[in-house]
């Protein structure tokens, strides 16, 4: 049974790296032997639905709009619509440093971190950066062209820091740590305060893995 809030202490947040490797990873072979790519696109089965008019954008309509869409082939509608009328800057920026912290944690991207030193003198600038890339991502889809190259502007960034900062931005799981980091932080968010509803909507839940698998 998991402890609540105010009954954890040091142990059960303790994590083991005594052999180096990031949480829940058996071996570096998984690294280099089984990188993961992403998934093709499935087909779509029918036109995207369209948001409902301003003047119907009442009550719960996102909801019962979520309720309309397929996560399995329609996941980049469900991200779009929970991000764009769900969500703000605030709780943005607080799932970006709650994901950074994890980041930096290793040697290599700490050093990677204290050789850029933008994260700390230009702080701001770092967030707003990558809350760019993100949204638009979010906004244009994971299969867009748009997407495709902001994407590689971010690969070419990367690059540049991994030639003074070898073992930076090495592995699979550091990009699968940001895409981790902003599916769960709705529902860590909302257990935190104590939300009536603890979970998101069943189909944003769905559609998160599906959206970052690609």
């Amino acid at each position: 049974m998991t402890p609540s809030l105010l009954e954890r202490d040091k142990l059960y947040y303790k994590l083991d790296i005594t052999d180096n490797l990031p949480p829940g990873t058996d071996s570096i072979e998984q690294f280099e032997l089984s990188p993961r790519q992403p998934r093709p696109p499935p087909r779509p089965k029918r036109p995207v639905p369209e948001w409902p008019p301003e003047a119907e954008r009442k009550g719960k309509w996102i909801w019962r709009y979520l309720d309309k869409l397929d996560p399995d082939t329609e996941y980049d509608q469900i991200i779009k619509t929970a991000i764009f009328f769900m969500a703000n800057s605030f709780a943005f920026a607080a799932g970006y440093a709650s994901t950074f912290i994890h980041l930096v944690q290793t040697p290599a991207g700490a050093a990677a971190v204290h050789h850029t030193a933008k994260a700390y003198r230009r702080g701001h600038q770092r967030f707003f950066e990558t809350q760019d890339y993100f949204l638009d991502w979010m906004w244009y889809g994971s299969g867009s062209d748009i997407s495709r190259r902001r994407l590689e502007s971010v690969n070419k960034i990367h690059a540049s820091v991994w030639k003074n900062v070898p073992g930076a931005y090495s592995h699979p799981w550091e990009g699968e740590m940001a895409i981790i980091g902003a599916a769960y932080f709705e529902t860590y968010l909302r257990k935190l305060v104590g939300a009536r509803r603890t979970e998101p909507h069943p189909n944003v839940q769905r559609a998160w893995p599906e959206w970052g698998e690609r």
